[in-house]
């Protein structure tokens, strides 16, 4: 019983890591009407509240933020936290909204790169 409590904490607990994690990933800023994809990529908002149209990458040394100036050098400032990063089990890591990598069983995402159908 107390296995089954463990396993059910550590799992509500990996599940609240995931989800702050990409929280603002894909998420339209009221600010700036912008959605950041990933650490460096955004595309601009749809009138439903939803990423649409073009990507758009930030210039070199610049990340995706959801302040009204979306390409920042403040790395602390990023949108998509987490992003790129492979998972608790090293499975994946999510690249963009829809692009993600395999991690192979290591904490560093390979070149082997699929995408998710909308």
């Amino acid at each position: 019983m107390l296995r089954c409590l463990i396993l059910l904490a550590l799992g509500v607990f990996v599940g609240i890591r995931i989800l702050g994690i990409r929280v603002d990933c894909n998420v339209c800023a009221s600010v700036s009407n912008v959605a950041c994809i990933s650490n460096t990529s955004y595309q601009f908002c749809s009138g439903s509240a939803l990423p649409a149209g073009p990507v758009y990458t930030c210039p070199t040394g610049y990340y995706c933020t959801a302040n009204d100036e979306t390409c920042n050098t403040d790395v602390a400032q990023r949108s998509c936290i987490g992003c790129g990063t492979c998972d608790s089990g090293n499975t994946f890591a999510c690249l963009t909204a829809r692009t993600f990598a395999l991690c192979l069983g290591t904490s560093t995402p390979s070149q082997i790169v699929g995408s998710c159908g909308l």
